[in-house]
């Protein structure tokens, strides 16, 4: 019987540490479940874990940017924001936690780009410092969360600031965007209250955004769509439906 053994170990180069990161990031994400906050509430939630929401926003990230193409400068960066999609989440992922965006604190996001930092820590020195840009570009418009990163995360924030402002801003619209497609499909599917809850964090954003980008209001949030979304919210209350927050929905269930 011929050996199914190992004769000729890999050598440990920068390859090898390349063959570690793939083979791990295609289970690493899986069993992070998204929407923690709506269990439990006797509502219907399609389960979500961090390799679809990867996928799925990754691929709007594509969608949207190739929507307002002409609306930004010539030298924007798709690989920088696709990569940002793509890498966004894994530092929740090796932590095992999906950390709702109502409760998640600066301290989180630290622990995160903490724990992507040594997850590539073989990869050469050169994609280090890309990966970990990429993973920083999510945090550019928030400069309130600067200050609690190490001093090299805060220099990378600064270079992108300065650098790659579109970029930045097309991760945030995108991210958003993710958000109410998630809460737009339950409404399709009968549940209506995520669309409702999210629009309690949403609708502030929307001038912020608008204001970044004004594409967005025109292209990518139309104002047909944010009429509906209005109208929806009012027919929603008119209609006696459930407006507690989740927390508070559980709070009462538990006391």
């Amino acid at each position: 019987m011929l050996t199914r053994l190992s004769t000729h170990p890999f050598p440990k180069n920068h390859t090898a540490a390349l063959v570690g990161v793939w083979t791990e990031l295609q289970t690493l994400l899986q069993g992070v479940q998204r929407w923690g906050r709506f269990k439990g509430l006797g509502m219907e939630v399609r389960e979500q874990d961090l390799v679809q929401h990867t996928l799925a926003i990754t691929f709007l990230g594509a969608t949207l940017i190739g929507r307002v193409r002409a609306h930004l400068p010539t030298i924007f960066d798709d690989r920088l924001v696709l990569t940002t999609l793509i890498v966004h989440d894994v530092g929740e992922a090796l932590l095992k936690r999906d950390v709702s965006v109502t409760r998640k604190e600066t301290s989180h996001d630290v622990a995160e780009y903490v724990a992507f930092c040594e997850f590539i820590n073989k990869m050469p020195a050169d994609m280090q410092l890309y990966y970990k840009t990429a993973f920083l570009l999510q945090f550019v418009l928030d400069e309130n969360k600067w200050p609690l990163f190490d001093d090299d995360a805060q220099g990378i924030l600064a270079e992108l600031a300065a650098t790659r402002h579109y970029e930045a801003v097309m991760f945030t619209i995108t991210e958003h965007y993710d958000y109410i497609m998630f809460m737009i499909e339950h409404h399709e599917n009968g549940n209506s209250y995520l669309l409702y809850e999210a629009m309690k964090t949403e609708i502030p954003i929307w001038p912020k955004l608008k204001k970044l980008l004004p594409a967005f209001g025109e292209i990518i949030f139309p104002p047909e769509v944010e009429a509906w979304l209005m109208e929806f919210r009012r027919l929603y209350e008119e209609a006696g439906g459930e407006t507690r927050s989740t927390y508070d929905i559980v709070a009462a269930a538990k006391a």
